[in-house]
């Protein structure tokens, strides 16, 4: 068996090894505590760009224009269009972490793309858009038509049933 010196230094392999395991455990686990709180932001502010595009098409519907709000699951774009001036007022494209997952008014749930019609009083039919990453739970914007009240929801369920409450009272 062969003894060290007092005054060799240095540490051992064993000993560099356990501290580099214990160091990437420990940055593992900050990284999952930023990380999560950040998509929860990046898709709150995705709720607040559809929230700020279906207020800004209800403000141009009332100048007597044809308004529509398109959401485009393709492109991950909503846009605000003027169909009487054929132009397109504004556009946001929504991040990895707002991703429209689903489109929800009357009976259907829209494919890839689908527009809601404002009237010249800004009144929209209701509807609701799913946020958030595929494979996540996603949060649901519900945007009740006649006045543009908003809520969220985490249940698909609540939606649909509140959707068709409101298709019900309205035809």
């Amino acid at each position: 068996m062969r003894l060290r010196p007092r005054f060799a230094r240095g540490f051992t392999l064993v000993e560099l090894s356990i501290v580099l395991v214990l160091v990437s455990i420990l940055s593992a686990t900050a990284a999952m505590m930023v990380r999560l709180p950040l998509a929860e932001s990046q898709r709150q502010h995705g709720i607040s760009q559809v929230r700020s595009m279906d207020a800004l098409a209800r403000l141009h519907a009332r100048s007597g224009d044809k308004i529509e709000l398109e959401f485009d699951r393709q492109d991950q774009s909503v846009r605000v269009l003027n169909l009487t001036k054929q132009e397109t007022i504004s556009q946001v494209l929504l991040d990895s972490n707002s991703r429209i997952l689903s489109v929800a008014f009357g009976d259907s749930r829209a494919s890839t793309r689908s527009t809601i019609a404002y009237d010249r009083f800004g009144v929209s039919k209701s509807f609701a858009v799913a946020l958030g990453r595929h494979g996540s739970d996603p949060k649901w914007l519900l945007v009740l038509g006649m006045t543009g009240q908003q809520y969220i929801d985490e249940s698909k369920e609540a939606v649909d049933a509140i959707i068709r409450r409101e298709r019900n009272h309205s035809g």
